[in-house]
């Protein structure tokens, strides 16, 4: 019955943050003004990016002669198929935008449920009802990502997913959803990274090479799919890499800072980065102040 509250807490919250666009609600004396409508939603963030990697599939003469987009054709391989093909599946039945949006909401409804399902079984919290409801409203970006067309929801859903079986130990299953994570944004190649350093650590304190995380490495074939389909849409295997700055690594640590022009990191994201670092770093101080392991 939880899980059913929750999923209608999760509908409600975004049917209220959509309202003022939808009634095209003017609050001059509140600096809000609503009056744009839906289409803020959609346009914003990565929305339209998506929609026409939905509507062409990578094709480059496509892009360029049906949309009138200020991107260049080679930048759309930064977005990955996954989320697409989601809002293919509602575009059968309605307007792309309206597909798009709809995609997001059923993206952040599994999420949530899958959160709270992780948060039951391994049991790391005294309420996770209430712990959900937290997440409906913080952090505030979140609350942005999940209101507009963005993968982050079903980005989430497919790694949470992902590490509950691993710590089942249903490894096919964690390395299926690490796919299905892979095939939505790139960064989901960290996970796999993980998982190989955490079988490589219980290697070692076991000596004995332990062959059972095995299929945990199916997610290579992701990226190896993903860039054959990217080579034969575009014509190009490397064309993510050729797609422009994706790969926002900073070497040595602590550079992020230095005044060296980065394309993706304006002094207005510094201080986001320095709170997310700290965030991070008490997280894990208290991880290891109370001596916190996964446990298989």
């Amino acid at each position: 019955m939880k899980r059913l509250y929750l999923a209608i807490a999760v509908i409600i919250f975004s049917l209220l943050v959509w309202l003022p666009f939808v009634a095209k609600i003017q609050l001059p004396g509140w600096g809000m003004d609503f009056s744009s409508g839906t289409k803020i939603l959609w346009q914003n963030f990565d929305g339209p990016n998506y929609l026409i990697v939905e509507k062409t599939w990578y094709n480059i003469e496509a892009i360029k002669t049906k949309f009138s987009s200020p991107l260049p054709a080679e930048y759309y391989p930064a977005h990955f198929p996954m989320y697409p093909m989601i809002i293919s599946g509602f575009d059968q039945l309605m307007k792309g935008p309206t597909a798009m949006l709809l995609s997001t909401l059923l993206g952040s409804v599994l999420c949530f449920l899958m959160l709270y399902q992780y948060l039951v079984e391994f049991k790391l919290s005294k309420n996770a009802l209430w712990l959900c409801l937290v997440f409906l409203v913080l952090p505030a970006r979140w609350v942005a990502l999940r209101s507009v067309g963005s993968p982050e929801p079903w980005f989430l859903f497919f790694l949470i997913s992902s590490i509950y079986y691993f710590r089942k130990e249903k490894f096919w299953l964690a390395g299926l959803f690490g796919i299905l994570g892979q095939l939505t944004k790139s960064p989901a190649i960290l996970l796999l990274g993980a998982y190989g350093v955490f079988a490589l650590i219980e290697s070692i304190k076991l000596k004995k090479i332990q062959y059972k995380y095995l299929p945990l490495t199916i997610q290579l074939l992701a990226v190896l799919g993903l860039f054959w389909f990217f080579g034969v849409r575009t014509g190009n295997f490397w064309a993510y890499f050729n797609s422009g700055d994706n790969i926002h690594l900073f070497w040595p640590p602590f550079s992020i800072f230095a005044p060296k022009g980065q394309a993706w990191v304006g002094n207005f994201w510094l201080e986001d980065v320095i709170w997310t670092w700290l965030i991070f770093g008490i997280g894990i101080a208290k991880l290891k102040e109370k001596k916190m392991k996964v446990e298989m």
